[in-house]
């Protein structure tokens, strides 16, 4: 198993889960094609939640393979009637995920979360 998998293993977000939400599971630390596919079966273990929910802070290293991954979770989550929820996407992240147009699908959460933290609003959608 190559350390990305590994890490992709690695379903604990260091905060313990409560009653009511359990941990986000944690992506790697690189998510690049060479890795996507075993790291969207190891993520698939979230899908079992209520609402699933993804922690993307580890994750520095990637290309538009990690987009592929997210949406296909997403995806899954939709087939249920849920929503995924992936917390703490880096700058670049959110960069790539505009300039494919998926920003809001993927982030319209983590989004709105960031303007409340600094007191804006979202604009209204167009």
């Amino acid at each position: 198993m190559t350390h990305a998998a590994a890490s992709a293993a690695s379903a604990a977000s260091g905060a313990p889960p409560s009653a009511s939400e359990p941990a986000a599971w944690r992506f790697p630390a690189e998510v690049r094609f060479a890795n996507a596919r075993e790291t969207a079966q190891a993520a698939s273990a979230a899908m079992g939640a209520v609402a699933p929910r993804f922690d993307l802070s580890e994750c520095r290293h990637f290309d538009s393979s990690l987009l592929a991954v997210l949406l296909e979770l997403e995806r899954r989550a939709a087939a249920r009637g849920l929503r995924c929820r992936f917390e703490s996407p880096s700058a670049n992240l959110l960069k790539l995920a505009a300039l494919y147009n998926v920003d809001g699908l993927l982030f319209e959460r983590a989004l709105e979360s960031a303007l409340a933290a600094v007191g804006a609003s979202a604009p209204p959608p167009q």
